[in-house]
């Protein structure tokens, strides 16, 4: 009589996939804003210059984001993953070596090749994996840039003010390939095929409905549900992109270094926190609704961080509070285009993340002009807190169009 599996193989891709999240995501973008923060006052370089360097990554992100996803679906190779990992940690430690503000676009460049479908490749897996619990399965595995973010903005902001913004560059490369590259290459598989098992629920089912519920077969979607749920990515991605200004939001107000970092930090607890909760409350509640509570928590989030003026307090609550929206570009993303798009979700999923990518890559930076030109940060919180409210008649209409569809 064959063993029974004590432990089902998809809690060991769950881990190997947080491992992956912690790096490429806690490393590599929650990291980035305290180191260049640092780099900004030591060099000199006016921050929209610096900027530039999430406009040319998120370009090329863009462009690649398609046939990437169309790759990886294809080959189904995990080795691709510790080829993506190598690429961003060795763009990280190169950084390193710079004296001028272009050298970081080179940087931006090499990034985006490994980086391009890093806010699918995870979610992508996980779905794979996972028939049951699929939504507290992907809340653990995006938390982890929150809890690697958390771990590491501190760790970069003590080595910046002790050794260096060029020994933080390098230590921040080489976790983002140890996270991404070992697990990847030992024992990460992309499908339950490739380990001869099927995934995490799949038994629990009925031969005639093997499909699970919450994934059904391939839809015929319209041009407006394209078209809505690409606006909704787009405004989750927008408003999410000022995290990499906290820090430098900090500092205008007045606050050392080591603040920034701080808030930072408090903002990764909250996005572990949140999507923690966000990935349970969606296999309660459903996606719509928790998206649309999301929304309202990061609306929040910012009425707090314009408050950051008057007292250190407003800004902590507030960057916690802004955690709470990590979870709209992974975990919402991902569970809402498979509501609205069906099974092969993947496909109409990337060309909407390609234009969400050419908008992140703007949004820093027209975050940065908009504040050089009022000489305020308030112009780009109050926007940002009215685009939180923008998409949730959106999702009222998605999820009225759901129930329809599944009768």
């Amino acid at each position: 009589m064959e063993k029974k599996r004590r432990i089902h193989p998809a809690w060991i891709i769950l881990f190997g996939m947080t491992l992956v999240q912690g790096g490429f995501i806690g490393v590599g973008i929650n990291c980035i804003s305290v180191l260049f923060a640092g780099i900004t006052e030591n060099m000199g370089f006016a921050s929209s210059k610096l900027s530039l360097y999430y406009t040319i990554r998120g370009l090329i992100s863009a462009s690649l984001v398609a046939p990437a996803v169309s790759l990886f679906m294809k080959k189904k190779n995990a080795k691709m993953i510790a080829v993506m990992g190598f690429l961003v940690g060795i763009s990280l430690c190169l950084m390193s070596l710079y004296n001028h503000v272009w050298q970081w676009y080179i940087s931006a460049a090499i990034n985006a090749l490994g980086a391009c479908m890093g806010p699918m490749m995870v979610p992508m897996v996980i779905n794979a994996w996972f028939h049951k619990k699929r939504g507290l399965a992907t809340g653990i595995a995006m938390s982890a840039s929150g809890i690697f973010g958390a771990l590491l903005s501190p760790a970069c902001g003590g080595i910046i003010e002790s050794l260096g913004w060029r020994a933080a560059a390098v230590f921040m490369g080489v976790c983002l390939m140890a996270l991404t590259m070992i697990p990847s290459l030992l024992f990460i598989r992309i499908t339950p095929e490739q380990m001869g098992c099927r995934a995490y629920g799949a038994d629990e089912e009925k031969p005639e409905n093997e499909q699970p519920r919450e994934i059904p077969g391939e839809k015929k979607y319209s041009v407006s549900s394209f078209a809505m749920m690409g606006f909704a990515m787009l405004v989750f991605t927008v408003i999410t992109q000022f995290a990499f200004l906290i820090p430098t939001y900090s500092r205008v107000l007045g606050y050392a270094t080591m603040v920034g970092a701080t808030l930072t930090s408090i903002a990764m607890i909250g996005n572990i926190g949140f999507k923690l909760i966000f990935g349970a409350a969606v296999d309660r509640f459903g996606v719509h609704r928790t998206t649309i509570a999301t929304l309202i928590l990061g609306a929040g989030a910012f009425c707090l961080l314009m408050m950051g003026s008057r007292s250190a307090l407003f800004l902590y609550a507030g960057s916690f509070l802004f955690g709470s929206l990590y979870s709209l570009g992974t975990i919402a993303s991902s569970l809402l285009c498979i509501s609205v798009f069906g099974r092969d979700y993947q496909k109409p999923m990337s060309r909407i993340s390609a234009v969400t990518q050419v908008a992140a890559a703007f949004a820093t930076p027209f975050y940065s002009f908009v504040y050089e030109a009022s000489a305020s940060f308030v112009p780009v919180l109050v926007g940002c807190a009215v685009a939180c409210l923008l998409p949730t008649g959106v999702l009222v209409v998605l999820a009225a169009q759901s129930r329809r569809q599944n009768g």
